[in-house]
């Protein structure tokens, strides 16, 4: 089953989705959220529906030193807005917060070295949401192989 990876933030939310052996994550979109946290979860609900998932791995970001700031009751308020647009349709998510500490300084170095000197907005939104994902992804295939994680 495809799982879809939100990089969540004020203006602009990045997708990506999983292939449909959870083995790899693809940058997909950019939701606005600008326009408001309903509209940005109906958008990411339809998006469930087309890609045939119930799961979502939202980006935690947490600060370096592991404490919750604004940004964290920001990002869990969004994940509530989306589990209640599922629950308006008669449907729940499987939310999964994965942490995204340096995830878009990683997409920023990933755009630098693939030749792209100014940020494009959206381009590192969708990375980051990627590696949110493929970050999540590598866990869960480590674990269904019996390797020792460090969690």
């Amino acid at each position: 089953m495809r799982i879809l990876g939100i990089d969540y933030g004020d203006s602009r939310i990045g997708v990506a989705v999983s292939d449909e052996s959870s083995l790899l994550a693809f940058d997909l979109c950019v939701i606005d959220a600008a326009a408001g946290r309903k509209k940005a979860a109906r958008a990411l609900a339809d998006m469930a529906y087309k890609y045939k998932t119930d799961t979502f791995v939202v980006g935690y970001p947490s600060h370096l030193n592991g404490t919750k700031g604004d940004r964290v009751v920001k990002t869990e308020k969004f994940a509530r807005a989306l589990q209640e647009t599922a629950e308006a349709d008669g449907n729940s998510f499987n939310i999964i917060f994965e942490d995204e500490r340096l995830t878009t300084k990683y997409a920023d170095r990933l755009m630098l070295e693939a030749g792209k000197h100014q940020k494009q907005k959206g381009t590192n939104d969708r990375l980051a949401a990627m590696i949110i994902l493929q970050g999540y992804l590598d866990k869960i295939n480590r674990k269904g192989q019996g390797a020792d994680t460090d969690e």
